[in-house]
C-alpha cells in the first residue's frame, strides 16, 4: 500500500508542478527537478530511493517507441549524417573529454572511474528532449536533427559504460573486444526491432478493436526492451528500430481511428512517465548527497560547475565547428545539416542530460572483483547530477529565450502535414460510420 501511496504522491505533485510550469511558460522538465530537488530536502517526507532496474525497463521502453513512432522516417532518413554525428562521434568525444578533465581536476578520482563519469554523462536525454522540444515552436530541421539523436545516443553511451564499468571492476580491458561487442550489439538489436516492427504490423494490421490495438502496442515496447535485454543486445536500439518500422507501416496496417486514439493515449501515458521521472530525478540528490560527508560543498560545487561546463562546452564546440565547416564545403544548409549558426547554436544547447544518466549512475556496482568498494562511487553519482540539474534547469530554463534572442522560427510544414493527416484521418472515420 505504501507504495501506491508514494505512487500517487509523486503522481500528484508532478500534475502540480507541470501546471505550474505551463502557467510560467516554462519547460516542465527543469520544474519538475527542481522541485523534487525541494521535496527531496524536506525532513518530513520519507526517503525515495530510485531503482536503476525499475527506471531502465518502465520508463524507457514507451518514452523511446512513442518518439521513435512520432518521428518522421523521411526527416530522419535525410538529417542521418548529422544525427549520427551527434549521437555516436559527439558521445563518443564527450565521454574522453570529461574523462580526461575529471582525472586532472579530481585526484582521487582514477582514470577509469573518470570514463565511467564521461560515459554517464555523454547522452543528451530521450525524454527530456522530447518534453522540452514539444512545447518550443522550432524548425522541422532542427526537431528531427535532436529527436533522432536522442534515439540513437543512450545505445552507444550504454556500451561504452558497460566496458568502463567492466573494466574498473575487473582491472581489464580490450579495445578490440568492446568494438566487436558494439557491432554485434548494434547489429542484434537493430535486426531484432526490424522484425518485431514489422511482425507487430502485420497483426496490428488484423485486430478491428482500437482499445485492444493500442494496449498490445505497450506490450511490444516492453516486449521487445526486454526480450533485447535478455539476449544481450542493446534495448535501446531494439525498440527505437521497431518503434520506427511500426511507423513507417502504420500508415497501410492500422484504421484511421486506431491512429487517432492511439497518439492520444500514448502521449498522455508518455507525459505521466515524463513527469514521474523528473520529480524521482530531484529527489535523488539527498541521498547521493549524504554518502559526500568528506567532501565540502565549495569543492563539491567547483567540482560539478566544471564537468557541467565541460559537457556543454564539448557540445557547443563540436556543433558550431562541424556546422561552419560543412557550411563552407556546401554551402548554407548544404549536406542536410540544420541551416544557419543560430540553428546550429540551438542544437548545441538542447543538449539537456536526464534519466538515463542518472539510472547508469545509480546502477554503479558497490563493489569491484577483489572486494573493495567502486572507486569514488558516490562522487561518480554526485557529479552527474550535477551535469543533470545545471543542463535540466540551467539550460531548459533559457532555451526558450536563446530561441526569441536569435529570432529562430518554425516552419510551418510539419503543422500543415499533421493538420491534412488529422483531417483526412477524421474523414475516413466519419465515411466508416456512415
Amino acid at each position: 500500500m505504501e507504495i501506491f501511496e508514494a505512487t500517487l504522491a509523486l503522481l500528484a505533485a508532478a500534475l502540480v508542478l507541470s501546471a505550474l510550469a505551463a502557467r510560467l511558460s516554462v519547460p516542465y522538465p527543469s520544474l519538475l527537478v527542481l522541485g523534487g530537488l525541494v521535496l527531496g530536502l524536506t525532513p518530513v517526507l520519507p526517503e525515495v530511493e530510485l531503482d536503476p532496474a525499475i527506471a531502465f525497463a518502465l520508463f524507457l521502453p514507451p518514452i523511446l517507441f512513442e518518439a521513435a513512432y512520432s518521428t518522421s522516417w523521411r526527416d530522419f532518413r535525410i538529417y542521418l549524417a548529422p544525427i549520427l554525428g551527434l549521437a555516436v562521434i559527439l558521445v563518443c568525444i564527450s565521454t574522453w573529454v570529461v574523462a580526461v578533465v575529471a582525472d586532472r581536476l579530481i585526484p582521487e578520482l582514477p582514470l577509469g572511474a573518470a570514463f565511467v563519469l564521461g560515459a554517464i554523462v555523454s547522452p543528451p536525454d530521450a525524454a527530456a528532449a522530447t518534453a522540452v522540444l514539444r512545447q518550443m515552436r522550432l524548425p522541422r530541421s532542427v526537431v528531427t536533427v535532436l529527436e533522432g539523436e536522442s534515439l540513437l545516443n543512450d545505445a552507444v553511451a550504454l556500451v561504452i559504460y558497460n566496458f568502463a564499468v567492466q573494466a574498473v571492476v575487473t582491472g581489464h580491458f580490450s579495445k578490440s573486444a568492446a568494438g566487436e561487442a558494439l557491432i554485434v550489439s548494434t547489429a542484434g538489436s537493430v535486426t531484432l526491432g526490424l522484425a518485431v516492427g514489422w511482425l507487430w504490423s502485420k497483426i496490428a494490421e488484423r485486430i478491428a478493436d482500437p482499445v485492444i490495438s493500442i494496449l498490445a502496442s505497450f506490450l511490444v515496447a516492453f516486449g521487445t526492451y526486454g526480450l533485447a535485454e535478455a539476449l544481450d543486445v542493446s534495448g535501446v536500439l531494439a525498440v527505437v528500430s521497431a518503434g520506427l518500422v511500426f511507423s513507417i507501416m502504420a500508415i497501410q496496417t492500422l484504421t484511421p481511428d486506431t491512429r487517432l486514439t492511439g497518439a492520444a493515449v500514448w502521449r498522455l501515458v508518455v507525459f505521466a512517465l515524463n513527469a514521474v521521472a523528473f520529480v524521482l530525478i530531484g529527489l535523488q540528490l539527498p541521498r547521493i548527497v549524504g554518502e559526500l560527508g568528506n567532501y565540502s560543498v565549495v569543492t563539491l560545487a567547483i567540482d560539478g560547475g566544471v564537468i557541467a561546463a565541460t559537457v556543454i562546452l564539448v557540445r557547443i564546440v563540436w556543433i558550431m565547428t562541424i556546422s561552419q565547416i560543412q557550411r563552407w564545403v556546401f554551402g548554407r544548409g548544404g549536406g542536410h545539416y540544420v541551416g544557419g549558426w543560430r540553428e546550429a547554436l540551438v542544437i548545441s544547447w538542447s543538449g539537456m542530460r536526464g534519466l538515463i544518466s542518472l539510472a547508469a549512475a545509480l546502477a554503479l556496482p558497490e563493489t569491484i572483483a577483489d572486494g573493495q568498494a567502486f572507486p569514488a562511487r558516490a562522487l561518480v553519482q554526485f557529479l552527474s547530477f550535477a551535469v543533470i540539474l545545471a543542463t535540466l534547469v540551467v539550460q531548459g530554463l533559457s532555451l526558450g529565450a536563446l530561441i526569441r534572442v536569435l529570432g529562430v522560427k518554425e516552419d510551418s510544414t510539419a503543422d500543415d502535414e499533421e493538420r491534412a493527416a488529422r483531417i483526412e484521418a477524421a474523414n475516413e472515420i466519419g465515411r466508416a460510420h456512415v
